[in-house]
């Protein structure tokens, strides 16, 4: 059974979404790596990752891995609506002038 995004970690996103924008498949990322692909599979339904592979997914994809305490996907969403209220306000704003 494949999690829903909702529920998956955030390294586990990082991964799935910088794999997807290189164009790479799972194979590709455990070849790069040095791992087999049942493990990156892994790691994308949110198995931990260790400190060797993560520094090489971070070469890999030339960004640092978000810690595990991290929100990934939180941080996005964070970011959209603070932009939606700035837009929000703005519109209010030239409404009322």
């Amino acid at each position: 059974a494949v999690k829903p995004r909702a529920t998956k970690p955030a390294l586990s996103l990082w991964l799935i979404d910088h794999r997807k924008k290189l164009g790479m498949k799972p194979a590709d990322v455990a070849r790069a790596v040095g791992v087999s692909e049942d493990t990156v599979r892994g790691w994308e339904a949110g198995r931990g990752i260790g400190p060797a592979s993560r520094l090489g997914l971070t070469e890999l994809f030339g960004e640092s891995a978000p810690d595990g305490g991290g929100d990934y996907a939180t941080a996005d969403l964070a970011a959209a609506i603070s932009a939606l209220v700035g837009a929000l306000d703005r519109d209010r704003e030239e409404r009322m002038a």
